[in-house]
């Protein structure tokens, strides 16, 4: 059954088409068409979807607000404003109100699904697309996110002259040159410094490296977009690598969930997160599923994320990760830190690739489980489990942790670390295909339970380091894997060779470290 609903005009701001509302099975509707916002029309969207969820606000039941396949922009001078501390985001001489400008608020609502029926939504300035706070069951879907002028900027190296590199600025990165230097320009922003990274876009893979900017002595454009830097050595570079850099100032995020419950995004595509990615700050029962953290394909970007692509921090009960695909951060692709409440995390069927530190790492008390998933050249650990020791008030551990059916690929050493203090148990690395490039399958400190069984490990040989690194662990079982590399060594410290219990068909081989 379908109904209209109209609201007052003391909830519509003037100049807005009359709004009307439609009741359908139950869910009112609410269309953006019908609020004055139409697509591909250059016209900000903020405060036309504000308007619409300040009447959201008061209907008690299920509400869907719907957008139509087209293109919608957000301005930052348009946007909501509102006070909130990111975790590890930026120092606060840096950024010292904790202001944000943000495009789609959802504060102390309930029961609302944004519907975007494949929308692409381009946010302009320094923004947070989404903050969910003090929020129950929301649903974001089928939308694509991005930005006009993403806070990391990009260039592919044409050439490399003795004391020269010639680049082809990404049209995306706009720059000028002052006095000299090349610098950065966004909307409402500029940056000469800050971190860069180079990619390889023929292997994936992505690591940190010296900023090309900021250590040049002079740059010269040589034609719009195209510019040579000036060295006073002779510079290292490869033609076709494209370097990122990224604006200093991490003051914003991808989006932003805070003391909320039953947060669900599904089948939306980030082309581009700023600040802390997607953040999650004191919630409970998250599903993050059928994502794309990647450039759109159309816009020929390589970076997605100006840092992490997931940051939980202090959440519990469900934490899901499902079928999603992680390409382009300049940090992790899944950080789950500090979760005192010891949630349930589940990690399925993701696939990680340029990446440039650990495609997951987990800080948290209780169980994780991460299988049917794809680590394609991490530049760091395929997996870290460790206690945060840095930040002791976010501090924990995993207590249980299953890793099962995974593909790496060329990882970074080793693919697989666990690191904690006090003691971790029960950690299970089962039915999982390694492909090394010389580097240790296994790290693993203070586990008591450890379980290494029906795995296979092919690729290059670990020359100098044995393929497994251990110290003050029990109960460690290696039990039928499939080696096939000539250093099968189990290197083991502050503990004893019984500890360790090798069956099967395997010429695994245990030795003790050197002074233990």
């Amino acid at each position: 059954m379908r109904k209209q609903l109209k609201f007052p005009d003391s909830n519509r701001r003037a100049g807005y088409e009359r709004g009307v509302a439609m009741e359908e099975n139950g869910a009112t509707i609410f269309r953006m068409r019908d609020y004055g916002v139409k697509p591909d029309t250059g016209e900000d969207a903020c405060e036309a979807l504000r308007t619409i969820l300040n009447m959201a606000g008061g209907i008690d039941d299920r509400v869907i607000i719907q957008f139509e396949s087209g293109r919608y922009d957000f301005y930052d001078t348009h946007a909501s404003k509102e006070v909130y501390s990111i975790s590890r985001s930026t120092s606060e001489l840096e950024d010292q109100d904790h202001m944000i400008h943000i495009g789609i608020h959802l504060k102390g609502m309930s029961n609302i699904t944004i519907e975007g029926n494949g929308a692409l939504l381009v946010f302009h300035g320094k923004m947070t697309p989404f903050v969910i706070d003090d929020s129950r069951n929301i649903e974001i879907r089928q939308a694509v996110i991005d930005f006009e002028r993403p806070t990391v900027s990009e260039m592919c190296v044409d050439g490399v002259h003795k004391g020269a590199i010639d680049f082809t600025i990404h049209p995306d990165s706009w720059y000028a040159i002052e006095q000299g230097q090349l610098v950065w320009v966004g909307e409402g922003w500029r940056s000469a410094s800050g971190s860069s990274q180079v990619t390889d876009p023929h292997t994936s893979r992505t690591w940190r490296t010296n900023n090309p900017v900021s250590e040049a002595t002079r740059a010269e454009e040589l034609e719009p977009f195209k510019v040579r830097l000036h060295y006073s050595a002779r510079p290292e570079a490869h033609i076709g690598h494209i370097y990122q850099m990224r604006d200093g100032i991490c003051d914003q995020a991808g989006t932003l969930i805070v003391q909320s419950e039953n947060i669900v995004f599904d089948q939306v595509h980030f082309g581009y997160m700023p600040g802390t990615g997607m953040a999650a700050h004191y919630s409970e029962q998250i599903t993050l599923q059928n994502l794309t953290f990647a450039p759109r394909q159309e816009t020929g970007r390589t970076a997605a994320s100006f840092s992490d692509f997931i940051r939980m921090v202090n959440c519990k009960g469900k934490l899901i990760v499902y079928h999603n695909n992680f390409l382009g951060s300049h940090g992790g692709g899944v950080s789950m830190r500090g979760m005192r409440w010891n949630p349930q995390v589940e990690i399925i069927g993701n696939r990680f690739a340029s990446v440039p530190e650990r495609g997951i790492r987990i800080c948290a008390g209780g169980k994780a489980v991460i299988q049917h998933n794809a680590f394609h050249r991490m530049s760091m650990s395929g997996i870290l489990i460790e206690e945060d020791g840095d930040r002791p008030f976010e501090a924990g551990a995993a207590s249980e942790a299953t890793i099962a059916h995974n593909y790496f690929i060329k990882c970074g050493d080793p693919v697989i670390r666990i690191s904690t203090d006090p003691v971790v148990h029960n950690i299970t690395i089962e039915h999982n295909f390694f492909y090394l490039d010389g580097t240790t399958v296994v790290e693993a400190q203070g586990v008591q339970g450890l379980v290494f069984q029906a795995n296979e490990v092919v690729g290059i040989s670990p020359a100098r380091k044995p393929l497994f690194n251990l110290e003050a662990c029990s109960e460690v079982y290696l039990t039928d894997n499939a080696v096939f590399l000539p250093n099968q060594r189990v290197r083991i410290s502050q503990m004893p060779i019984e500890a360790v219990s090798i069956t099967g068909d395997q010429a695994m081989i245990v030795e003790k470290a050197k002074g233990d």
